[in-house]
């Protein structure tokens, strides 16, 4: 799968989602114990909060190829589709100088294939029978 040619320089990042909402897909994955694969994030927004793996949706990607690029870049793992569970937002994100709504889609994938390996935004991955204390709250509703 090829990376879409979609990126935004913070200055048009800003512009845009200051104004209008940011759509993204959040992954649900699952090891062969039911246990809930969260992130521990090394950047901001959320620095040194457990979430899930995930991301913007790009103009013209489908939801099915934007968590199969996102799972390969934040995991290592080959993932297959399955449905979107739940829809979360976030209302007030904040960033440095503004606050971003965010419309979550919290997706069920199935691994495929691969190994677990974090990338830059991730400090460490580990699965979770029950959400950690310093899950960002509105991912602690898929351990319900």
């Amino acid at each position: 799968m090829e990376e879409p040619k979609f990126w935004l320089s913070d200055e048009d990042y800003k512009n845009i989602f200051s104004k209008v909402p940011r759509v993204c897909i959040d992954l649900l994955i699952k090891d062969s114990s039911g246990r809930i694969l969260l992130s521990l994030r090394n950047i901001e927004p959320y620095k040194g909060l457990w979430h899930l793996p995930g991301g913007m949706i790009y103009k013209g990607e489908s939801m099915e190829d934007a968590a199969a690029r996102i799972a390969l870049k934040e995991t290592g793992l080959i993932v297959k589709f399955e449905k979107v569970l739940k829809v979360g937002e976030l209302l007030e994100e904040n960033r440095i100088d503004y606050t971003q709504h965010v419309i979550l889609l919290i997706t069920e994938v199935t691994v495929i294939e691969g190994e677990l390996k974090k990338d830059f935004q991730s400090s460490e991955l580990s699965f979770f029978d029950s959400a950690p204390d310093n899950t960002i709250p509105v991912y602690k509703q898929v351990f319900i």
